[in-house]
């Protein structure tokens, strides 16, 4: 081959891979293919060591994952599509949040991660939790360990509230290897997690109340609050209003007693747990 071709071929692939790493353009694809962003490449870490597990099929195998992505493993649930990238962020401080970025709501597009690093769906999320954590317990929130609850990605459109128990009833025994295997002390359950595993009324009914966790015939204190999207989505609205309005007033009370209420729930479980 020519060198000048050679040179223009490489100079040409090095640029296509800096656009697609930077999504300066969309890739375009046959209608009969999947979304690539629906698609979860797994990664593995290189085990310390091969141990030999037994699938709940019964099978015996050597592990080939890392314990944080475990939940690609796991068959409990046969209507899974995927399983959660980052599904679990080991931290320093033994208490474990509960939270789910799989998408609920029916008609919209399944959620990927874009980085190992991410915890919440948006920048912003965890901008609000940051903020909440430090102001509560005065160290990151990034201190913490957090596990997609459920682990898995499913279908909303045709999923019903007994499924999501269901699934959520399946992946309890993730929760619990979790809980067994860090020492755990304390569990915050937010959100979507707390709704999809208990239904949204016993969710309402407890949250804010330091409730036990049990399992494995131990008990440790678990609070359910809202998640930091409740508080993204009051700015979002607050966005499309005027400043000098009344209703824009009254968005600004609302985030702001929300964001307190949730403060004062978190330093009564943290005086609970002696954080």
């Amino acid at each position: 081959m020519n060198e000048n071709i050679r040179l223009k071929f490489i100079t040409l692939l090095k640029d296509v891979n800096f656009l697609i790493e930077n999504h300066t353009f969309s890739i375009l694809r046959k209608r009969e293919e999947k979304d690539p962003e629906s698609i979860a490449f797994v990664y593995p870490k290189k085990p310390k060591q091969a141990d030999v597990i037994k699938s709940p099929s019964g099978i015996l195998f050597k592990e080939q994952i890392s314990k944080e992505e475990r939940n690609f493993l796991c068959r409990l649930c046969i209507d899974r599509l995927s399983g959660i990238r980052t599904f679990k962020r080991n931290g320093r401080k033994k208490i474990l949040v509960l939270h789910y970025t799989g998408e609920t709501k029916k008609g919209r597009k399944l959620f990927v991660k874009k980085s190992k690093y991410q915890v919440f769906r948006t920048k912003e999320a965890e901008t609000i939790f940051e903020k909440l954590i430090q102001k509560t317990f005065g160290f990151s929130y990034l201190e913490f360990f957090y596990q997609e609850y459920l682990g898995c990605n499913f279908l909303p459109d045709s999923s019903n509230n007994s499924d999501w128990l269901r699934r959520a009833e399946n992946c309890k025994s993730q929760v619990k290897e979790t809980l067994e295997e860090d020492e755990i002390v304390g569990v915050i359950m937010l959100g979507s997690s707390a709704v999809l595993s208990m239904g949204i009324e016993k969710a309402k009914k407890i949250e804010g109340h330091i409730e036990e966790y049990s399992y494995n015939g131990k008990k440790i204190p678990q609070i359910v609050i809202r998640s930091p999207e409740a508080i993204l989505q009051i700015q979002e609205k607050k966005k499309k209003i005027q400043i000098e309005s009344d209703d824009y007033k009254t968005l600004q009370n609302e985030e702001e007693q929300l964001f307190q209420k949730l403060y004062e729930q978190l330093t009564q479980f943290k005086t609970y747990t002696g954080l």
